[in-house]
């Protein structure tokens, strides 16, 4: 048995009514892109805020122990946007694995 084919001239398919079609549903449609929070000014070539103070991304200038504390101070929230082990001010400092494993030796040693 053979089926007859018949095709359709007119495009059916919209990319517009494809993707925001959800207008009702979905609001932010119209996003191209998302807003970022800008970076502290953390290391400067020249100091912008006395010691024991860090720069919000504006400049202005807080004491550090605001800086990534879980609550924002910097009007454009530049204090809680970088909190990550290379932008915090208050870091820990980062683990000198060689270190550790002469500790690792010396422990092994006494205990055994």
């Amino acid at each position: 048995m053979l089926y007859e084919m018949k095709y359709i001239s007119v495009n059916l398919f919209s990319f517009f009514l494809q993707i925001c079609n959800f207008k009702n549903v979905v609001d932010n449609c119209d996003v191209t892109a998302e807003v970022t929070t800008p970076k502290p000014l953390l290391n400067t070539e020249e100091p912008i805020c006395p010691a024991g103070e860090s720069a919000c991304a504006d400049g202005e200038c807080l004491p550090t122990t605001l800086f990534c504390d879980g609550h924002p101070d910097c009007i454009d929230y530049s204090d809680e946007g970088w909190c990550d082990p290379e932008h915090d001010p208050n870091a820990a400092p980062t683990c000198d694995y060689s270190n550790v494993r002469l500790f690792l030796l010396l422990w092994h040693a006494i205990t055994f």
